[in-house]
């Protein structure tokens, strides 16, 4: 078995770990993706900041790198943020952002308990994972210290990510984000706190894998010509998420076009006099 994994390091501060803006973060994500597509087999990145200064609020063009970046198979995995918050009602981005390819991770104290620094929500916010009293890297007064925050629970998570891809190559990045989300313990100080209601199990995620399959609605829909609303119906395993996409300029999503397990994306086709379309 190959359990080779390797770290590339992108730069996205000075050298004091100041002054990213979200054309930074844009830009290490486009890099990714350049690398991944010439070959590089890139299958998960750990992102351990947010907020001001490089994610201020929502920024579109940061949202759609993400998902770009996503569409090659590359899971990112973002730290939930240490304001005590609930970003489902005060988002903290970039781990807020509606994207199918983005695992928010939250702080465990070593008893399972919520950090009371952490932040939560049930919509934006997957999993726990240890993130208190963590030996870490630091740049002064020496070379390692104990830190606690969701930064130090985002490598645990990411690491998890990366050791199952090399276990299982095979393993999509939708079947990767599945089978960490599906394998947690679940843990009453979890529950309705983080969307799984649990914390981070690497050797139940080793042992069993969730492998993801989408199927659509078999027969083709035949539009009439005056257009209209229509749904397509997809079949999807638990926590096996995804976006739908139009590549028609006729055809226009109705309502977000990020989906999780069994979902019906609704979508609009617009008005044609002379033909109808399937």
């Amino acid at each position: 078995v190959n359990w080779n994994v390797r770290i590339m390091a992108i730069k996205i501060y000075d050298s004091d770990g100041l002054g990213t803006t979200s054309a930074m973060l844009i830009n290490a994500y486009n890099y990714i993706r350049t690398m991944k597509n010439r070959g590089v087999n890139i299958r998960v990145t750990n992102n351990s900041y947010g907020g001001c200064d490089e994610a201020c609020g929502y920024d579109q063009a940061t949202k759609d790198a993400i998902d770009a970046l996503g569409r090659t198979g590359v899971l990112q995995v973002f730290a939930a943020g240490n304001d005590g918050l609930n970003i489902d009602t005060s988002p903290m981005y970039p781990a807020a952002y509606d994207s199918p390819w983005i695992v928010s991770v939250a702080n465990s104290t070593s008893t399972d308990a919520r950090s009371g620094s952490s932040n939560f929500g049930v919509a934006n916010v997957d999993l726990a994972a240890p993130g208190t009293g963590i030996l870490s890297t630091i740049n002064s007064g020496g070379l390692y210290a104990t830190l606690t925050g969701t930064s130090m629970a985002t490598p645990h998570v990411a690491g998890a990510a990366a050791l199952l891809a090399s276990h299982n190559s095979a393993l999509s990045s939708a079947s990767l984000k599945a089978t960490l989300l599906n394998r947690v313990d679940q843990l009453a100080a979890w529950n309705g706190v983080v969307k799984t209601g649990g914390r981070l199990n690497v050797a139940a995620a080793l042992q069993n894998p969730s492998v993801c399959s989408f199927n659509m609605s078999a027969s083709p829909i035949v539009l009439p010509t005056k257009g209209g609303q229509f749904s397509v119906s997809v079949t999807a395993g638990q926590n096996c998420d995804f976006q739908a996409k139009s590549d028609a300029r006729w055809i226009r999503l109705v309502g977000g076009d990020a989906f999780s397990g069994n979902a019906t994306v609704r979508f609009r086709a617009t008005l044609n006099p002379t033909i109808s379309r399937s």
